[in-house]
């Protein structure tokens, strides 16, 4: 995911708990997880409309620093004050 966040393209992914800790809407293009018909929607949605996929690329690119190994062990070593 997170390679996928970096590389400044529309991200299609599963609507799935651990994805949603990560991205949101604005970031992320969401299809129902294990439903084939609803995920080729998606990817024509993604691919239809440039702009707005760029939109969420761009978002998407803007999280990546909140999950580095710097920002973990800063979370790390806050949780221990």
């Amino acid at each position: 995911l997170f390679t996928y966040m970096t590389s400044h393209r529309p991200i299609v992914a599963s609507d799935v708990p651990s994805i949603r800790e990560v991205l949101d809407d604005d970031s992320c293009f969401f299809t129902p997880p294990d439903d084939p018909v609803e995920l080729a929607r998606v990817i024509r949605e993604a691919c239809a409309d440039p702009v707005e996929g760029a939109r969420r690329a761009d978002a998407a690119f803007a999280k990546i620093d909140d999950y580095t190994w710097d920002a973990r062990a800063k979370a790390i070593l806050m949780s221990l004050i």
